[in-house]
């Protein structure tokens, strides 16, 4: 069964050419560690209606890893839509 979680936000952050890149790029434990912050902030999110407090920071951690040129700050909420859209896209090519 796949699993896919949806996020509504329209905020665009990268081409789904980054999404795949990024996506392929990452392997074993990074790739299963991402996947889990991505369902526990979605969890956390749908259930509480805020951010997950350990999710989100690994999160943008891991923007900044892979994109130190597009700053991206963590107080701006369109920032914090935009980042986690983009690692809810990367977690849904890799359950394609």
């Amino acid at each position: 069964m796949e699993r896919v979680i949806n996020n509504l936000n329209t905020v665009e952050t990268v081409d789904n050419m980054s999404v795949e890149l990024v996506a392929e790029k990452i392997k074993g434990d990074k790739r299963k560690e991402i996947m889990e912050n991505i369902i526990r902030n979605k969890e956390h999110m749908d259930s509480k209606e805020v951010y997950h407090p350990t999710s989100l920071p690994f999160l943008f951690s891991e923007w900044h890893r892979h994109f130190p040129t597009i700053k991206q700050s963590i107080g701006c909420i369109g920032c914090r839509k935009a980042v986690v859209k983009f690692w809810t896209q990367v977690y849904n090519y890799w359950e394609e």
